[in-house]
């Protein structure tokens, strides 16, 4: 496991906290974690055509590349506009389920296909929502 974190300003902050995630996911041993380390702000691949519409900001995204690399990243978020109640739900519901997607994916048959896919979550202002993606 591989954790890379970039300190914020007190007016920032990430939905989730380290050692919350790092707990989450530390049964995957080959995970990226990165808090804001590749960017602070989510942006697609160029390689992703279907891009779904966002209403929100997105706080976290999970990805699992062809190679097998799996990348988490949390994005910087301004603390008024997402509050404690917020990264509560984030911590209690979205990373359970950004886990079982990735064990869902990283368990099927050595002869499924592997493309890149990904789970994106973005807070709208008053809910979490989730947006899958396969590309490559």
């Amino acid at each position: 496991m591989e954790l890379r974190s970039v300190r914020l300003p007190s007016t920032q902050r990430y939905a989730g906290r380290r050692k919350v995630v790092k707990a989450c996911f530390a049964d995957v041993p080959e995970v990226c974690l990165y808090f804001g380390y590749l960017g602070k702000t989510f942006r697609f691949d160029s390689a992703c055509i279907r891009r779904p519409e966002l209403r929100g900001q997105v706080v976290a995204s999970i990805s699992l590349h062809a190679s097998g690399s799996v990348f988490l990243q949390l994005y910087a978020v301004h603390s008024n506009a997402y509050p404690r109640t917020a990264s509560e739900q984030f911590e209690g519901l979205v990373l359970p389920r950004l886990h079982e997607w990735l064990w869902n994916r990283l368990n099927r048959p050595e002869t499924a296909i592997r493309r890149h896919e990904m789970l994106i979550v973005e807070w709208t202002g008053s809910e979490h929502r989730e947006h899958a993606l396969r590309y490559g």
